[in-house]
């Protein structure tokens, strides 16, 4: 037996390096042509945004459009402003990005995913009336118009498959941890072999190919290092580990430059981090809340440790605000920062943290909770407050959002357990269009109330709710007042004190 692991093992680490040594000979050889070959240097910037600006070439069908994107610092979703886009006609929307990243756009059409680039204006031409002619009718120009070819180009190859949802239903089976690694490897090689064919006969600029390729790595390492302990909490599975199951970490590098603006590869330090925590004695024995923050704690003293400058400080200020927007424990950790044990090499970081907990922390437990309302699958809308009475779960989704995926089962069994007991869960997409929404309602079969929001109306609960990524949970007692926003997951034990408040209202 343990002979038939150690090759499974051996097989599995072959495939990473195969994956690995795919991604470094597409930016590493070739010829290049006119491609961008210098890397943009690494500094935020907080000066300066992206801009959208989009022509209608179509002759009928007016538009709302709005853009939105996930900010690097903050654990956030931040939206443009909702706009008309009528036929042969420009309009601009404003991305305050802080470094190079992905967007998108969004249409009655469907979503568009995009890149941009700060103090960088991306031209957009399109027919934006014909769902048919859609895709094939765009044209970019701009400093990243060759990478926004290539991911219309990356979306046209996989149509008709979500690889999204793919992994996190890959994820979420129960099989044995060396499959389920196995076949999230493979869709991690077909995005690589991909970028891979695509640069062949296509100018890319090497730091993009370089950013692609680790953004695609890092994303399969994080997954590995996270996927026995989400095992075991969440499906219930011990899976038997390997003697050196961990070994891939060694692949790559903990402190990257070449990575600095790869979204995934912060995550895996994240989460590599967490891997070391786990393993001390000292967490072992603590409760959920000192838990949390003795993970906090350490996560700082190993990012003083293993990283340097801007990556350090950035990774610092994504972790500060994840912290206190999952746990809302702002008194200790205010006094964390007091006693200096939290400090930035750059005064312009200790500027930003400051000016975004201000606008963030507004909504404390015991005040009512915003109302608004959504749209039904049927066309009506209904209001939060028409479910005053009812114990509230809001999940704040979004159907490209892997961490939402993954709750979905979990959301299920709380509707199961606690539906006729005076409990409702709403199910609220926020930055999608609706046809893309209804899709994915089917797809995923949500249960619950299930509400859409248009992009004004989007902007408005973002900012009461001060949402902070997906998925977002709010929890709302019998009477209409917050109880914590944000509170904690389905998969993190939210049954618990949605049972103690209906006991209360009963």
């Amino acid at each position: 037996m343990a002979m038939c692991t150690d090759k499974k093992h051996v097989k599995s680490r072959l495939f990473i390096a195969g994956i690995l040594f795919l991604g470094m000979g597409i930016w590493m050889g070739g010829s290049w042509g006119n491609a961008e070959k210098t890397i943009p240097s690494f500094r935020f910037d907080f000066e300066h945004s992206a801009y959208l600006r989009l022509y209608h070439q179509g002759d009928s069908l007016s538009q709302m459009v709005y853009g939105y994107f996930y900010p690097f610092l903050v654990p956030d979703i931040s939206y443009t402003d909702t706009l008309i886009l009528r036929p042969g006609h420009w309009v601009e929307l404003e991305f305050a990005i802080h470094r190079p990243q992905e967007a998108f756009l969004v249409t009655q059409l469907g979503d568009l995913p995009l890149f941009l680039y700060p103090g960088d204006t991306l031209l957009v031409i399109a027919d934006f009336s014909d769902s048919s002619a859609f895709r094939e009718s765009v044209q970019f120009q701009g400093r990243c118009a060759d990478i926004n070819r290539y991911y219309l180009a990356r979306e046209r190859f996989f149509a008709g498959r979500d690889l999204v949802y793919e992994a996190a239903l890959i994820a979420n089976s129960f099989i044995p941890l060396q499959e389920r690694n196995s076949r999230i490897d493979s869709i991690g090689a077909l995005k690589l072999k991909f970028l891979h064919t695509y640069t062949q006969k296509h100018p890319l600029p090497e730091w993009f190919i370089q950013y692609e390729h680790w953004n695609i790595t890092y994303d399969l390492l994080a997954g590995k290092l996270v996927a026995p302990i989400y095992r075991k909490r969440m499906l219930g599975l011990n899976d038997t580990l390997p003697p050196n199951y961990y070994v891939f970490v060694d692949s790559v590098p903990i402190y990257n430059p070449e990575a600095v603006f790869c979204h995934w590869y912060y995550r895996f330090v994240s989460s590599y981090f967490y891997h070391l925590i786990q393993q001390e004695q000292a967490y072992r024995e603590l409760t959920s809340d000192a838990a949390r923050r003795y993970s906090f704690e350490r996560k700082v003293e190993m990012a003083d440790s293993l990283l340097k400058g801007e990556i350090r400080d950035a990774f610092l200020v994504r972790k500060t605000t994840e912290y206190l927007l999952a746990t809302g424990d702002k008194e200790w950790l205010f006094d964390f920062i007091r006693r200096g044990k939290l400090r930035f090499t750059g005064e312009r970081f200790t500027r930003f943290l400051n000016r975004y907990i201000s606008v963030k922390l507004t909504l404390d437990k015991g005040m009512e909770a915003p109302d608004f309302s959504g749209s039904l699958p049927d066309g009506r809308r209904v209001h939060l407050r028409d479910f005053r009475g009812k114990v509230v779960l809001i999940n704040f989704w979004n159907p490209r959002c892997y961490p939402c995926l993954k709750e979905i089962p979990h959301e299920r069994q709380l509707v199961e357990m606690l539906g006729e007991k005076g409990f409702v869960l709403i199910n609220v997409c926020l930055d999608t269009s609706r046809k893309v929404w209804l899709k994915a309602l089917r797809k995923f079969n949500l249960v619950g109330i299930n509400l859409h929001l248009n992009g004004k109306e989007t902007k408005a609960v973002q900012q009461k709710y001060a949402i902070a990524g997906y998925p977002h949970y709010t929890l709302v007692d019998s009477r209409g007042r917050v109880y914590q926003n944000p509170t904690r997951r389905p998969s993190d034990g939210i049954a618990r004190q949605i049972e103690a408040l209906l006991r209360q209202s009963n």
